[in-house]
């Protein structure tokens, strides 16, 4: 029985495993994201032709978002500073920026579609017409986490 009772441990450790898929904490959100690259596509559907255009641009570190703990933060895009509020509901964010007197109140509600450790990938999407034509427009950006 003596015998028998430690290879049964063992074999009970042995068969326990690690899981390596943590999930990051809330505090691990925070922080400032440098944009390291975005992709742009563009899809129209005007009387059943569906066309798609899709543009990458990358970034050297000197766009990017801050989200504070508090939640509020901000955001440098193409020189233009732009402050905001924000909530973060599962995969949703929403950033609330209030008006200015250099730009008007939005509402941008993006898909947190990749999250872990040092990378943040959002997806927004949104429509726009021109001439009676919608083309529903998906932003989706890549960022790295600031050291």
């Amino acid at each position: 029985m003596k015998k028998i009772l430690p290879i049964v441990l063992i074999t009970f450790l042995a068969s326990c495993r690690l899981d390596n898929t943590a999930v990051p904490s809330s505090t691990a959100f925070t922080g400032k994201w440098y944009k390291v690259n975005a992709t742009l596509s563009g899809s129209t559907n005007n009387t059943s032709n569906a066309a798609t255009n899709s543009v990458t641009t990358h970034f050297d570190h000197t766009d990017y978002i801050v989200f504070n703990a508090d939640g509020t933060g901000e955001q440098l895009k193409g020189g233009v500073m732009s402050t905001f509020n924000y909530t973060k509901n599962s995969n949703t964010l929403t950033l609330n920026y209030p008006a200015t007197a250099n730009q008007s109140a939005a509402i941008t509600i993006a898909t947190i579609k990749y999250f872990y450790n040092n990378s943040l990938e959002l997806v927004i999407t949104y429509n726009t017409t021109a001439n009676g034509v919608i083309t529903v427009n998906t932003y989706d950006i890549n960022y790295a986490k600031a050291s």
